[in-house]
């Protein structure tokens, strides 16, 4: 059986060791990468030499790393966890439930098939229009100006 992908893991959390030992149980190791613990401008290097996104934590206070991947133009599945559901939409990502490996597993395979569908110039867009700086200053100063009035 031939192997059509390339994962790339990014970080040392408390799963690491599991992740390497189920890699080389399952005979994937060879298309797994175990990067470690990235400083945060090495980052746009690994978003644009990938194909998705794929954030699955149990809890997230914002998903920094949701809009940094959309601002790549890359699409991206998250959980359901306090901060991706906000961000992403139908045109540049899926949210599935935390903790719920088959419904990440049937997410990533949507997401193979409708990966072309996918506009990284829309994705950019949508990162930018809510996320940039002037955007946050422009949404900041509103409410500023409302509490004033």
């Amino acid at each position: 059986r031939k192997i059509e992908f390339n994962l790339m893991i990014v970080g040392d959390g408390p799963e690491l060791n599991r992740l390497q030992n189920l890699s080389a149980e399952y005979g994937i190791s060879q298309c797994v990468t175990f990067r470690g613990v990235l400083r945060n401008d090495e980052m746009p290097e690994i978003y644009n030499s990938s194909d998705i996104l794929v954030a699955s934590s149990l809890e997230e206070s914002f998903g920094v790393t949701v809009i940094e991947a959309l601002s790549c133009g890359v699409p991206v599945i998250a959980t359901r966890c306090g901060g991706p559901e906000e961000i992403l939409n139908d045109d540049c990502g899926i949210i599935v439930e935390p903790g719920n490996a088959k419904m990440l597993a049937d997410a990533i395979q949507t997401m193979r098939v409708k990966y072309l569908s996918y506009s990284s110039e829309k994705m950019r867009k949508h990162a930018e229009d809510y996320y940039s700086w002037q955007s946050i200053t422009e949404k900041v100063s509103s409410v500023y100006s409302g509490v004033v009035r």
